[in-house]
């Protein structure tokens, strides 16, 4: 086995880099411990003998084919310096498993394992915490196994992600919880709650109505693709934190939104869109958080009434405003570039406007009909990377409506929202 970096040391004729081949599933077991992993990388046959995975600041400290060592190198590669700027050239040979063993770091600024016990991958860290390719439209199946919980406390994570899942689906994290049972719903969902010690009250004001919520997720969109148990996690994030994340089938809501029942809403309406439904490119941000911005106002109207919900398209209104005055951005950018960088983006616009734009679809066809087409493209596309644009060319196929005025106003454009 070699080992090189920048600075010079001979290593072997790798082949090139290749970053196109088709991961499978990831398969991690954690000693939290030691914050040491044995990585099972299963990936797909192709003509191309080397594997070429991005890294963060991993230390590797192995690389097999499950029997045999392998040699690689790492090195540097060009780019933003807000991604992980590592990568790992493998020379696979004609396998479809590689086996690395590493040790990852801890990260304060929302791009990896945090020692507060929890992880946080999103959009592009997940090589901080495990080999990967963090575009959004990769795709794969996940099994994760935690080692050595520290004593009293509780790991909460899936043990396995059998549909493909964006590459920052996955998360752990580990605290004192307690949980709450929420309910089955008539799908046979169980929804249940972990919320931090001495949190009990917000997790019951903000979970109320996130069980009959879900089930009408179900019967909207259909079956629930992560499983048969889902929950709403807290987690600290710290002081200045809020929203959440959708790690489905347990997703992080932070301690000071825990009791908002809408964001509860919003996390679960991700189970559809932006998890069971991933985006093609980043520039398609709008696709994951307009829909579920959308999907949880009209969730919230179908169980807690048409003032609830009015007071929550008052809140998207609002906010919209408040960011469009500070600095405008279309919430659909042009393009699908893989250097395009979300976080330039990463603000109420693709929430709101997105989800505006569905409320002016729904005023011409009806709800019943737009729901109606968000199912037939969530059932088509489950598992696979899907842009914006094919969505609206399902709503103008199936209902006969053409959407290109909404979204031209609504998604590529600017200026104040009537």
């Amino acid at each position: 086995m070699a080992l090189a970096a920048c600075g010079g040391q001979s290593t072997p004729e790798l082949p090139a880099v290749d970053l196109n081949r088709d991961l499978l599933t990831t398969s991690l077991d954690v000693d939290l411990s030691a914050q040491e992993v044995s990585a099972r990388i299963d990936f797909a046959p192709a003509s191309s003998r080397n594997l070429s995975l991005r890294i963060g600041d991993l230390e590797i400290l192995g690389v097999s084919d499950g029997q045999q060592a392998l040699d690689y190198r790492v090195e540097d590669a060009d780019g933003d310096l807000r991604t992980p700027a590592r990568r790992l050239d493998i020379a696979t040979g004609a396998g479809t498993e590689v086996v690395i063993r590493y040790r990852y770091h801890a990260h304060t600024q929302f791009d990896g394992w945090s020692q507060a016990g929890y992880t946080f991958l999103w959009p592009y860290y997940c090589e901080n915490l495990f080999p990967c390719k963090p575009s959004p439209a990769d795709g794969l199946r996940f099994d994760l196994l935690l080692r050595n919980v520290p004593t009293g406390l509780t790991a909460i994570y899936p043990e396995h992600l059998a549909g493909d899942a964006p590459s920052y689906q996955l998360a752990w994290t580990v605290a004192d919880y307690r949980w709450l049972d929420l309910g089955t719903t008539p799908s046979g969902t169980l929804i249940r709650a972990a919320y931090l010690n001495g949190q009990e009250l917000a997790a019951i004001a903000g979970t109320k109505y996130l069980r009959d919520e879900f089930s009408w997720y179900e019967r909207t969109l259909g079956p629930y693709p992560w499983g048969t148990q889902a929950a709403s996690v807290e987690v600290d994030w710290g002081p200045d934190a809020y929203g959440g994340m959708e790690h489905h089938p347990y997703w992080h809501v932070p301690a000071q939104d825990y009791a908002d029942p809408t964001t509860h809403a919003h996390e679960a309406a991700h189970g559809w869109f932006g998890d069971g439904v991933r985006i093609a490119c980043w520039e398609d941000f709008v696709l994951s958080e307009g829909t579920a911005s959308y999907l949880a106002a009209a969730a919230i109207g179908a169980v807690e009434g048409a003032a609830r919900e009015a007071s929550v398209w008052t809140g998207y209104r609002d906010q919209l405003a408040a960011q469009t005055r500070r600095a405008d951005h279309p919430a659909r950018p042009s393009g699908c570039n893989p250097d395009f960088d979300v976080l330039t983006i990463y603000d109420v616009i693709p929430y709101y406007r997105g989800a505006l734009f569905f409320a002016s679809v729904e005023h011409s066809i009806g709800r019943q009909r737009l729901l109606a087409a968000l199912r037939d493209f969530a059932a088509a596309r489950q598992g696979r990377a899907a842009t914006t644009q094919e969505l609206l060319d399902l709503i103008r196929t199936t209902t006969g409506h053409d959407p290109a005025a909404e979204a031209q106003h609504y998604l590529y454009g600017l200026g104040a929202i009537d």
